[in-house]
């Protein structure tokens, strides 16, 4: 799909549905990332590598932790489901967990986040309309929070 003036809002943004032309015909879509892309990069390169090193500045431990609290949900308000991006995690300091909770305070759905994903697309079709909190945890510690609205 095409968004030909991205600056532009609602219908004006001129949205081409399949107004790409791909050179053969895929049922699968675009290729998926490789499953190790957030390794890291070399030290004093612009460049994103595969090359990972535990010595770390205090520089660059506050920007992980500033980059890491990233979380984006959409489409908010939601129908049938959410896709929440939480791509800026770093996985190079443990597991993480997600946990979805309504305005009660209850949970309604946890579960540990596979290992360099970046997104997870959540049914919630079955969830009461309200308002949801979404918390990404690693260990017991909050790294992000975001909320979205089913209708």
């Amino acid at each position: 799909h095409v968004i030909n003036n991205p600056d532009n809002r609602g219908d004006s943004c001129n949205f081409v549905n399949y107004g790409f032309k791909l050179p053969r015909y895929n049922s699968f879509g675009l290729p998926s990332y490789p499953g190790n892309y957030r390794l890291g990069r070399l030290r004093g390169s612009e460049c994103d590598t595969i090359y990972t090193d535990t010595d770390t500045t205090h520089v660059e431990l506050v920007t992980i932790s500033a980059r890491e609290k990233i979380l984006k949900i959409f489409p908010n308000p939601a129908k049938n489901y959410v896709i929440i991006d939480y791509g800026f995690t770093d996985w190079s300091r443990g597991g993480v967990s997600m946990e979805i909770m309504n305005e009660l305070g209850q949970m309604v759905h946890s579960q540990q986040l596979p290992m360099y994903s970046g997104f997870q697309k959540m049914d919630v079709s079955n969830y009461a309309s309200g308002m949801y909190t979404v918390y990404i945890k690693r260990n017991t510690q909050i790294v992000a929070t975001s909320k979205f609205i089913k209708q």
